[in-house]
């Protein structure tokens, strides 16, 4: 659960996971407990993609700009690679591991730059006008393998097949008008 009372899921197309890390802020007002969701990306197949979302606090009203950002980190571990695509799916229902995600090439906002930056936040942000009310908001990669960019940091060893996997830290995620 978030600060502000919001509960987030996480989840993997075939049964449910939660990577989730748990570190503390120091800032003026002391310490803080920061939480960072993973996403995932594999070119196993798209069923092996992961992701996170939030059920938004209302709902978004039909016709209105709305943008939104948020920021990502190249894990340092648990990845032979990084991906672009990266992105925001509004809709009205909330898709779990029963009932994930399409994976159809959409979503209203992604990133088209391979994020390899694992050291500093990356910024990703947009802009879409709300075709419907949407209530819940998922964070991943919802494009095909062959609609998405990847970089492979090192080669599998000869005879043997290795998938690329890239995961991202998501934080200071927001939607606003």
């Amino acid at each position: 659960e978030t600060p502000n009372g919001y509960s987030l899921y996480s989840f993997y197309k075939g049964y449910m996971l939660f990577f989730i890390e748990i570190g503390e802020l120091e800032n003026g007002l002391g310490k803080q407990m920061r939480v960072n969701y993973f996403v995932r990306y594999s070119t196993i197949d798209t069923t092996s993609n992961e992701y996170v979302g939030i059920q938004l606090s209302t709902p978004l009203n039909l016709g209105v700009k709305y943008f939104i950002s948020f920021k990502l980190k190249a894990t340092s571990r648990y990845r032979n690679g990084a991906n672009n695509k990266i992105g925001a799916l509004f809709s009205t229902v909330k898709y779990t591991n029963v009932n994930p995600p399409p994976t159809n090439d959409f979503c209203q906002m992604w990133t088209d730059s391979i994020i390899v930056d694992s050291v500093n936040w990356v910024q990703v942000s947009g802009s879409f006008l709300a075709d419907s009310a949407y209530e819940y908001l998922t964070l991943g990669n919802f494009f095909t393998n062959a609609h998405t960019d990847t970089i492979r940091f090192w080669a599998p060893p000869p005879g043997v097949s290795f998938f690329l996997e890239s995961y991202y830290f998501i934080d200071d995620v927001c939607v606003s008008e």
